[in-house]
């Protein structure tokens, strides 16, 4: 009988995945959730960050609480690296709904 037992369970089918709905609605949320994460970060952002400094930004995304900020050029980044290393990274942090931690800078 054990013998029997053995081959039945090397010859049981795998479990086929689920339907494809509950994948696409757990992505939906989750970008939802993270466009929520981000507007709300937009906002402080406007608010906090000198005007002329954050046209020349693009909010790229926000994952983890760590905003990833596009800027221009070197002298961009340096100017919003100095700006965050003096009290704007704090302003921001209080401002933000969102959960962030740091600000990623690239180009």
């Amino acid at each position: 009988m054990s013998r029997i037992e053995s081959l039945r369970t090397h010859r049981v089918r795998p479990e086929r995945a689920g339907p494809i709905g509950d994948a696409v609605s757990k992505l939906e949320r989750d970008v939802r959730r993270r466009q929520r994460a981000l507007k709300g970060i937009g906002g402080a952002w406007s608010e906090v960050v000198p005007e002329d400094l954050g046209r020349r930004c693009e909010l790229v995304g926000l994952r983890i609480g760590v905003l990833t900020v596009r800027v221009q050029d070197g002298a961009d980044r340096f100017e919003l690296d100095r700006f965050l290393r003096s009290g704007g990274l704090g302003s921001l942090i209080s401002a933000s709904p969102a959960t962030l931690r740091r600000v990623r800078i690239v180009p």
